[in-house]
């Protein structure tokens, strides 16, 4: 964790993923104190109406829906620039439309992660000072590089 589930109703090219993934990655870790190691992104590309809603006019629109997995302990206002990190992305790499991009967060405690060296820890502001906080998930778990 953190997970970030995109659901597209476009086509992404492999290289222009990599390239959003990471960015996304980065913003995560910028915005919510963490270290980007930590991010898993996924890109569901479900096709034309594919993710849609209604507008604000009545008509079918298609958005780009992000589902957000996150360790709990972070206040609304974080989660906020999150979205607002995420939408400018996806505006600057695909031309998407902000007020078509909705993200829905899911928080949970950070042992409902499993990485090969345990369960995950709880979230704390100092994370985003270590290098890499991935390797010693467990508090005494041996750091893998």
């Amino acid at each position: 964790m953190p997970y970030l589930h995109l659901d597209l109703p476009l086509a992404v090219a492999p290289a222009d993923r990599a390239e959003i993934a990471a960015g996304l990655a980065h913003a995560y870790a910028r915005v919510m104190e963490t270290n980007p190691e930590r991010v898993t992104v996924a890109f569901r590309e479900l096709g034309e109406n594919g993710v849609v809603r209604i507008g604000p006019d009545g008509a079918l629109e298609t958005v780009v829906m992000v589902n957000c997995d996150v360790r709990r302990g972070r206040p609304p206002e974080q989660r906020e620039r999150l979205g607002d990190a995420v939408a400018t992305l996806l505006e600057d790499a695909l031309g998407w439309p902000r007020r078509r991009t909705i993200l829905e967060f899911t928080e949970h405690a950070g042992d409902e992660v499993w990485r090969s060296n345990g369960l995950g820890n709880e979230w704390s502001p100092a994370e985003a000072a270590g290098t890499s906080g991935v390797g010693s998930e467990r508090a005494g778990a041996p750091v893998r590089r």
